[in-house]
Parts: C-alpha cells; sequence; structure tokens
C-alpha cells in the first residue's frame, strides 16, 4: 500500500515539470515578438516607460496625499480645540463685561448715595449751627434771668463767723446789721426805717478755723435798701471787709475780662463804667475782646488802640503748638501759666504777628484765687469750644494757666471734628508748660 502512494506521487511530480516546460516552450515566441515590435516601434516603448514612471509617481503622490491627509485632520483637530478656547474665552469675556457692567452700575448707585447723605450731613450741620445758635440765645436769656433774680442780692466779705451766728433765729441777719452801722457807717435809724432782708446766709460749706470767712449774701427788700448799701460802699475803702453786687458765674466771668480794660482807659482819662457785663468808655459801649467771628480772615478783638505800648509783659513765655491744617482752615494752641490777668495774657499774645490775623481765639483758663480757682472760657463764635477746654482743664488738673487756641478760617467751612482738634491741641501745649 505504502509503495503505491509512493509511486504516484512520483508521477504527478514528473507530470507537473513536464508541464511548465511545455507552457514556457509556448510562451517563449510570443517574447521574441514583442521585443520585436518595440525594437522597430522605438516611441511605443518610450511611452510605456513613461507609463511605469508615471504609475510609480502615483505611487508616491498617494503617500503624500495621505501624509497631507493626516496633518490636515490633525490641523483641524487643533482649530478646533482652537475654536473651542475662543468661544470659552468669549464666554468669559462676556461674564467679565457683565460683571464691570454691575460694577460700575454700584460704583454710580454708592456715589449717588455718598452725594445724597453728603447733602444730609450738610443740613444737619447747618441744622445744629442753627440749634447751636438757639441754644446761645435761649442761654442768654436764662443768664438774664437768673441775673434778674440775684438784682436785688449784694454780697458781703471778711465779716467774721461767730459761733452764736447759727444759734439764733436771723443771727447773720444780725451780724450783718451790726456791720452795716458800725463798718459802713450807716446810720442806725437808716437801717430800721430803710434796710430790710428778705434772706440773709452764708454761702458753702463751713469752713476749718482760722480759713477765710464764708461770704454772706443778703437779699435786700425793698430794692432802694440795696442802693442806701451801695452809696456807703466807699467807707470800707482800705480796710479788709468788701462788698459786691451779686451776679452768676457767666457775668462774673465776662466782668474779669473786661476789669483790666476798665483800669487801663481810666488811667488813661477815660470815663468808665461797668454795668453787669456791659463796659461804657466815654458813653460808648465797649465791644469785648473776640466778640466777632465772621471768618473773612479779618483780625478778631480788641481794637487797634488796646494793642501797643501798654501790653505788660507774662511772667512766662507762652508755649506754642504746631500749626494744623484741616479742611483749610489752621488751627495752633498757645499756654502760658499765669496769674496775670487773661485779657492781658490775650493781648500779649496777639501783639505776636501771626496771631494777630487770626479770625477766632478760643480762650480757657484756671486760676488759683485762694481756697477757690478763677476759671471762665470764651468760645469767640466757636461754641462750645471754650466749654470742651475748660472741662479738659479741669479733667486734667490744669491750674494758674490761661489756653488759647487761634483759628484762621479759611474758605472752606469746618466740619463738627475740628472741636476734638481744638482740644487736642489745647491738651498738648498745656502738658509742655
Amino acid at each position: 500500500m505504502f509503495a503505491k502512494s509512493k509511486s504516484d506521487s512520483i508521477k504527478r511530480s514528473r507530470a507537473e515539470r513536464s508541464s511548465s516546460s511545455s507552457s514556457t516552450d509556448e510562451g517563449k515566441p510570443k517574447l521574441k515578438k514583442r521585443i520585436s515590435v518595440l525594437a522597430h516601434n522605438p516611441n511605443k516603448f518610450t511611452s510605456i516607460v513613461e507609463s511605469s514612471k508615471n504609475m510609480a509617481a502615483s505611487e508616491d503622490t498617494g503617500v503624500t496625499l495621505a501624509s497631507l491627509n493626516s496633518k490636515l485632520d490633525r490641523n483641524f483637530t487643533s482649530i478646533s480645540a482652537t475654536e473651542q478656547a475662543v468661544h470659552t474665552l468669549n464666554e468669559t469675556v462676556n461674564n467679565i463685561s457683565d460683571t464691570l457692567e454691575f460694577t460700575l452700575q454700584e460704583l454710580e448707585d454708592v456715589k449717588s448715595e455718598n452725594r445724597r447723605l453728603k447733602k444730609t450731613v450738610d443740613e444737619n450741620v447747618t441744622t445744629i449751627q442753627e440749634l447751636e445758635i438757639t441754644v446761645a440765645e435761649q442761654g442768654e436769656s436764662l443768664l438774664d434771668l437768673h441775673w434778674r433774680s440775684m438784682r436785688d442780692n449784694l454780697l458781703f466779705f471778711n465779716i467774721p463767723e461767730h459761733e452764736d451766728e447759727q444759734k439764733k433765729q436771723d443771727g447773720t441777719a444780725i451780724l450783718l446789721k451790726g456791720f452795716l452801722n458800725k463798718e459802713m457807717k450807716i446810720p442806725s435809724e437808716e437801717i430800721i426805717a430803710n434796710i430790710a432782708f428778705d434772706r440773709v446766709h452764708r454761702i458753702g460749706k463751713k469752713r476749718e478755723p482760722g480759713a477765710n470767712p464764708r461770704p454772706i449774701v443778703a437779699k435786700f427788700n425793698p430794692y432802694k435798701g440795696k442802693v442806701i448799701v451801695l452809696g456807703h460802699a466807699k467807707n470800707l475803702r482800705g480796710s479788709k471787709f468788701g462788698v459786691s453786687e451779686q451776679y452768676p458765674q457767666e457775668i462774673q466771668q465776662r466782668r474779669k475780662l473786661l476789669l483790666p480794660i476798665m483800669r487801663q482807659k481810666r488811667e488813661a482819662g477815660a470815663k468808665v463804667k461797668l454795668v453787669g457785663d456791659k463796659l461804657y468808655i466815654n458813653g460808648e459801649r465797649y465791644q469785648q475782646p473776640a466778640s466777632q467771628s465772621s471768618g473773612d480772615g479779618k483780625r478778631n478783638g480788641l481794637t487797634a488802640e488796646d494793642d501797643g505800648p501798654n501790653i505788660l509783659p507774662l511772667n512766662r513765655d507762652f508755649k506754642h503748638s504746631d500749626i494744623i491744617t484741616l479742611k483749610d482752615n489752621s488751627y495752633q494752641a498757645h499756654a502760658v501759666s499765669s496769674r496775670f490777668e487773661v485779657n492781658r495774657a490775650l493781648l500779649a499774645l496777639r501783639a505776636e504777628k501771626n496771631v494777630s490775623k487770626a479770625s477766632n481765639t478760643v480762650i480757657a483758663y484756671r486760676v488759683a484765687d485762694g481756697d477757690s480757682d478763677v476759671q471762665g472760657y470764651n468760645d469767640d463764635g466757636e461754641a462750645p469750644a471754650g466749654k470742651r477746654l475748660l472741662d479738659m482743664m479741669e479733667k486734667e488738673n490744669f491750674e494758674d494757666m490761661c489756653i488759647f487756641v487761634t483759628i484762621w478760617a479759611g474758605k472752606i467751612k469746618p466740619g463738627l471734628g475740628r472741636f476734638g482738634t481744638i482740644v487736642s491741641l489745647g491738651r498738648g501745649v498745656a502738658e509742655t508748660v
């Protein structure tokens, strides 16, 4: 079986070689014929060669186009990504633009609100200033009423206190009548006939033995009794005793400012008269120092005739603060430790060239006077700056000192914050005295 299969395989192999040889022999005449044709027709050969080259080139072009297509695909992908990024950026810009418009609108709203608030503040400041004027006017009215309630009163000073004075009914009144007769030389019959009291008492708490006696205040009824007593006041000259009308504290402070001027004018030969808080010189009312507050840069306060060679030197030089400028308004504080009259210190201060041009001068002072303090202030149209300055002096216990704050007014209206500046400058310069 195996031998027969092998014999069949050999037979098939021989047959295949015989067939291949026969086919080759058949193709040879055709090839020779084609070569012969080409040899006699070279143009056709060239055409075939060119066709072959074109086919090869076509194959290279295909490869190139494929490469370009690949690059184009990548570029298209990149362009798509860029377009997406641009789209996103546009959305972002639009969002920012919307936000900016909203912010600008909010800013405009804030500006509008600020303008409204500023207008309200200006109106409130105007209202406050009007109220300050009203309060000041009402204060003057109340002060006048207070003064009128004292018009029948007299104060008596340095009359010794006695132990039995408080034990007896009307003991102080009896003591005072004895004083009127013995020291003021008022006849007894005139005292009995014309002098009577509604009330007589000592002022203040009882003092330690050896201290100055408390003043006596007496309210006369009728009023002519007061006139009689004042007519005999000249009899106390050269003694330790004294008598004067009673005034509210504010009027008393104003009188203290006017007394040096009254003495100065009297020594110069003028006819002077001090009535309450009003000084008359040769029949004309004298305007108190720092009585104007025009804010136009003109000199404020004493007249030119009050400055000059009659100014007396202080016992110590002034201390000055730096000049502070706020909203076109300038402020400077000055302080001096002195027992001279406040008005004299003010005259000395205003002798300085730059201070003489100030539009306002706020004053506060505290000077020890025996067992008590003499103190006061002048707002000079800047209420309540003087009161705040005096409150600061009391709080910080600044004594025997005058503080002045000069103001050079500008074109811009100052705000309420100026009062804090005035007090701060005053405190700072007082600490250097």
